[in-house]
């Protein structure tokens, strides 16, 4: 009887211990500048490499159907502004980014430098790559949505809480 009563008084004291490292260590629930720091690539990924935060990006005003959720990641963000964009969740240290009008794909290193593109040039031309200043272009416009989409994300963030 001891025995039992030693077990029994051993998971009282056990069990707030770990619901408070549970509560602690985990993820935050609502994703915010505070605790989403680092450069574009580093908060996308955070953003996007779970389904923790689909209701954050709901809510902020981006669709994320509820079968586009594979493998427990938001697999693409199409941005509002004035360039329509379409980020896929970062892999392979890599984000690839495909703009609307014209159907360009762009390829963002970790660092949020542009490292690949694939540019369109119509059905009777082949496909080339950005060029020099073409490249610092796209990198400004691109960051920009990139970041009004994680504002308003922040934003959503905040009503939430």
């Amino acid at each position: 009887m001891s025995r039992i009563f030693k077990v029994i008084l051993l998971l009282f004291f056990i069990a707030p211990v770990i619901v408070i490292l549970y509560d602690t260590l985990a993820a935050p629930k609502v994703l915010t500048r505070e605790n989403n720091k680092g450069n574009e690539y580093e908060q996308l990924d955070r953003l996007m490499n779970t389904t923790r935060y689909r209701e954050q990006v709901n809510k902020a005003g981006y669709e994320v159907d509820e079968n586009d959720i594979m493998m427990d990641r938001i697999p693409v963000l199409e941005t509002k502004g004035k360039n329509k964009l379409s980020i896929e969740s970062p892999m392979d240290k890599t984000i690839h980014i495909n703009t609307e009008e014209d159907r360009n794909l762009i390829i963002f290193n970790k660092d949020m430098t542009i490292t690949g593109s694939v540019i369109s040039q119509g059905e009777d031309k082949p496909s080339r790559k950005l060029t020099e200043e073409e490249k610092s272009k796209y990198e400004k416009e691109i960051k920009q949505e990139i970041n009004k989409l994680l504002d308003d994300v922040y934003k959503a963030g905040e009503e939430m809480q």
